[in-house]
């Protein structure tokens, strides 16, 4: 190859090195990263692009991007940031550049496109419609920062109000400490009181239950038997042993008539119950009406505004009379002996002597005093009386005081 040649061959690379001034040392630029656009000219290390030309459709790092900065045609391209995937800004239909903005449609478009598919559009450049766009943003992020501060304020002020609700809890529990300090004092005392009460009454009760429960054990163990002995019987098929044994198994064995149990409750009249013109008897099984009015100790338990007297006891469940023994009643004399807890429909058997009245009972009134004339000429020295309690009503009180069933529904017993 002669000189000519050679020269002649070196040309074309002569007029890239003095277009793109390849020249400068690329040693001295740094290289591309992960997340940044490489420049599309360089042939070894690829350096990082510093402009992208939407015109090229290219990106240049410092050193090929030296002659849209020194050509004067070069000087006309729009250069921007360095953009990855230039082929995107170039349309897909006409293979031009989407330079323009169809306001209609809201989409990029071409030269070409406002001839033919959008001819009828209205159509603006890219920067005028990034103009009007930015405005908006800047409208929307003012309205964002907005609402941003009005949630703000909304947080503090729901930050105040469980402020001012965790003061007002902190009270509330302080001052129910307090209360229920004092309350739990007072149950404590009313509970010791209450336990030396039931274990009192549970003494004397125990032995008559443990008695009881041998005998109902027994009666169990008695029945038992005689239903292992009734289910033998069903399986058999011979007719004349089924009709011998049968006979034997007809009575049921002997057990006692729980019918005719009886809890006898040794009652006492309480003092600190009794009107002040009441007079007890020490033992607390008497009780007679002084006619003048003494002066007791203030008790919250004391009937003030009825002639009244309560006993120790009380009954909650269960059936139960009452046997009560009234003397010396003077004519008109009402005398009440009401079941507790409540007022229950009673039957009274009675025998009265002429100088006394008869008696009635009634669910609101107890046992009064007649003050017609006597029916009854039998002379007696007392009388006595015997309550028939309704069941039904001491239950429907525990449930519901308010709440009374029919009467047809009622059942009275001892």
């Amino acid at each position: 190859i002669n000189a000519f040649e050679l020269q002649r061959m070196n040309a074309p690379k002569a007029r890239m090195v003095d277009r793109f001034g390849t020249s400068v040392r690329v040693k001295e630029q740094p290289c591309v990263g992960p997340a940044e656009v490489p420049c599309d000219v360089c042939t070894g290390t690829q350096l990082k692009a510093l402009k992208s030309c939407l015109e090229c459709f290219m990106s240049f790092s410092q050193t090929h991007l030296e002659p849209h900065q020194r050509v004067a045609v070069l000087k006309k391209h729009w250069l921007v940031e360095p953009m990855d995937r230039l082929e995107d800004r170039m349309c897909k239909k006409h293979d031009r550049l989407l330079e323009l903005f169809c306001q209609t449609e809201q989409v990029c478009v071409c030269q070409f496109c406002t001839e033919k598919d959008h001819w009828s559009h209205p159509v603006v450049p890219l920067k005028e419609e990034y103009e009007v766009k930015m405005a908006q943003l800047g409208k929307m992020e003012a309205e964002v920062q907005q609402m941003i501060q009005e949630r703000q304020r909304n947080i503090q002020e729901i930050k105040d109000t469980a402020k001012r609700n965790q003061a007002n809890a902190d009270r509330e529990i302080a001052d129910g400490v307090q209360v229920l300090t004092a309350l739990m004092r007072s149950i404590e005392k009313c509970q010791e009181d209450l336990n030396q009460m039931v274990n009192e009454r549970l003494k004397s009760t125990t032995k008559q239950a443990e008695d009881l429960i041998k005998k109902l054990e027994q009666e169990i163990e008695d029945l038992t038997n005689r239903s292992s002995e009734v289910k033998q019987l069903s399986h058999t098929k011979d007719h004349l042993h089924f009709l011998q044994t049968f006979r034997s198994l007809k009575n049921p064995p002997p057990t006692w008539d729980w019918t005719t149990v009886e809890y006898e409750v040794d009652l006492t009249l309480d003092p600190n119950t009794a009107d002040r013109h009441l007079i007890l008897s020490e033992d607390g099984k008497q009780v007679h009406n002084g006619g003048v009015r003494k002066k007791l100790p203030d008790n919250p338990k004391r009937f003030t505004k009825k002639i009244h007297v309560l006993t120790r006891q009380s009954f909650s469940s269960g059936r139960f009379y009452f046997e009560v023994q009234l003397t010396h009643t003077p004519p008109g004399l009402t005398a009440y002996w009401t079941p507790s807890p409540s007022p229950s429909l009673v039957t009274v058997q009675y025998a009265v002597s002429d100088a006394m009245r008869p008696l009635a009972a009634s669910s609101s009134r107890g046992l009064s005093c007649d003050t017609s004339p006597p029916r009854y000429p039998s002379p007696l020295p007392h009388v006595f009386v015997m309550f028939l309690i309704c069941c039904l009503c001491v239950e429907v009180f525990f449930a519901n005081p308010y709440t009374v069933p029919p009467l047809e529904e009622h059942s009275l017993g001892y």
